[in-house]
């Protein structure tokens, strides 16, 4: 135990001579004994200073010895100080009784004998220093049970943090220990595998993962994550696929980290993201190239061949035949210029460098320029137009969504039997009742609905929500029996969307499709009233 410094003794008597004599009677202790010859003085030193044991005399001039126990015992700060009462004179009962009911743990007669004054001093004095190294030690205690609570709060803050930034994380993190048993995973993980992180914690990784790592051979040397557990090496897999709780795998890429501690393997981390759409994007851009390639080589083909039999003199003389050699190489030039166009535009579109120049429009001005490009493929596709136009002004770029309605009917021809019709109609839209509970929160109001409708082969329900994206196509081999690169509905979206509108479509197979897109209705540049010409339905 620390050695605690000296403690402070008070003797109070009226007399010197006996404030004397237990001085050295308690000097064998070697504490500090303060002297009080009054008990006005006696309460100025208890205020001052804190005392281990009172000797107290009880017969003194003025307050005597239970007057002052009294007002000490009053005290919360003295209140427990113990108190040796002292006395010559009031020696009998009824006196010893009232110095105990003040709190006197001792009364004792004179003369006093030493060794016994000593004895009860020094017990005093022992439990006064226990108390006090108590104290310090409870000080301690409090100071360092603080400092941990401190600790403890930023540990658990900076925890708090991780598992903020683990929440938040869209790549999966998950932990397994050196026996290959789960440890951790953050939501993104638990959300991609199928698992409540409940379920996860303690099973081995390969029931929960269950990695393909490849056709025969051995597992435990294949995976990288076993490889991490076994030589401490950081490894990485591009092409690897997770299976699902409900069976189903998905395509991953993952890095396996080992976790170290004095140099001993306790665990790794498996940080992981499904590259599903990095796959698809793989696969379109490969389906893109052969189409693209198809579409380019097949055009210059023609109009290497033309050139080729011009060039040879084969139609000399024959100016029919070589007129029509060189509209079959304009043609075959003219495909190449629309493929080109469209990468062109759709590039521009998706890096905002596509300008559009929006202008007051009227919206059966657009529809007659569209069917008017369209028409001559109409016709020898023996396929009849019949248009709904309208007659109200919209705010829009016009030659951008003429492209839009000649993309959307070229398509809708295209994929039509001969000897059936297309329909292009324009309607004012002022309330959400008229779409689908679906599109409602996506569609601004007043607008109008551009509608094309057509009696084709229709569209599979799983593609009607990515025939939108570039690249895509009902079947690649549309792009070889129909032509076209796959990016005029992208192109469609893009322009759409930067007008502040929506897009989309709908379908049931072997019956036919529709598209719909809207362009926001607004009463700006003094317009006070919306003049609707509804026209006529005409067939081309």
């Amino acid at each position: 135990m620390t050695t605690v410094s000296k403690v402070n003794i008070l003797v109070v008597d009226d007399r010197p001579a006996n404030l004397m004599a237990l001085t050295e009677t308690l000097a064998p202790l070697k504490q500090n004994v303060v002297k009080a010859i009054s008990a006005d003085e006696a309460l100025k030193h208890l205020l001052q200073q804190e005392f281990a044991v009172i000797l107290l005399d009880v017969q003194m001039p003025g307050m005597n010895g239970f007057e002052l126990a009294k007002i000490i015992h009053s005290r919360p700060a003295t209140c427990h100080t113990p108190i040796l009462f002292l006395t010559a004179i009031n020696r009998d009962a009824m006196y010893i009784l009232k110095g105990y009911s003040l709190g006197a743990v001792d009364y004792l007669l004179k003369p006093l004998i030493p060794e016994i004054i000593l004895a009860k001093v020094s017990v005093f004095v022992d439990l006064f220093q226990k108390n006090a190294e108590l104290k310090r030690q409870a000080e301690e205690l409090r100071t360092a049970y603080n400092i941990l609570q401190v600790k403890e709060q930023e540990i658990n803050r900076i925890n708090h943090n991780h598992q903020l930034i683990l929440n938040a994380v869209g790549e999966g993190i998950y932990g397994v220990d050196y026996q290959g048993k789960t440890t951790f995973l953050n939501p993104a993980a638990a959300k991609m595998l199928g698992y409540t992180i409940e379920e996860a914690i303690g099973k081995p990784e390969c029931s929960i993962l269950n990695s393909k790592v490849g056709k025969n051979g051995d597992r435990a040397f294949k995976c990288p994550i076993c490889a991490s557990l076994k030589d401490g090496l950081v490894h990485y897999n591009d092409r690897a696929e997770f299976q699902r709780k409900d069976g189903s795998y998905f395509p991953v890429e993952y890095i396996c980290t080992p976790i170290l501690e004095q140099h001993e393997i306790i665990g790794a981390v498996i940080t992981f993201k499904d590259i599903t759409e990095r796959r698809n994007i793989e696969r379109m851009k490969d389906e893109f190239i052969s189409v693209a390639s198809h579409e380019l080589r097949t055009p210059l083909t023609t109009i290497q061949g033309s050139l080729k039999l011009l060039a040879r003199g084969v139609y000399d003389g024959k100016p029919e035949k070589a007129k029509e050699m060189l509209e079959v190489a304009l043609r075959g030039t003219d495909r190449m210029i629309r493929l080109t166009n469209d990468l062109l535009d759709l590039q521009r579109l998706t890096t905002g460098k596509y300008n559009l120049n929006k202008q007051l429009c009227i919206a059966s001005d657009l529809i007659q320029q569209a069917i008017a490009d369209v028409q001559r493929f109409g016709d020898l596709s023996k396929v009849t137009l019949q248009v709904y136009p309208i007659s109200v002004q919209v705010w829009a770029d016009p030659n951008a969504i003429v492209q839009t309605l000649t993309n959307l009917l070229s398509n809708a021809i295209k994929f039509s039997p001969a000897n059936t019709t297309v329909w292009l109609s324009a309607e004012v839209i002022e309330s959400h009742e008229r779409f689908a509970r679906s599109f409602q929160s996506k569609i601004a109001l007043p607008c109008v609905l551009f509608k094309i409708e057509d009696r084709g082969r229709g569209i599979p329900a799983e593609k009607l929500e990515i025939i939108f994206e570039r690249f895509q196509q009902i079947d690649v081999s549309d792009s070889r029996e129909k032509g076209g690169s796959g990016l005029g509905l992208a192109i469609c979206k893009s322009i759409v969307q930067q007008h502040g509108g929506s897009i989309w479509a709908e379908s049931i197979l072997g019956q036919g499709s529709i598209f719909y897109f809207t362009l926001p209705l607004t009463l700006d540049f003094g317009q006070k009233e919306m003049e609707l010409k509804l026209d006529c339905g005409t067939r081309y």
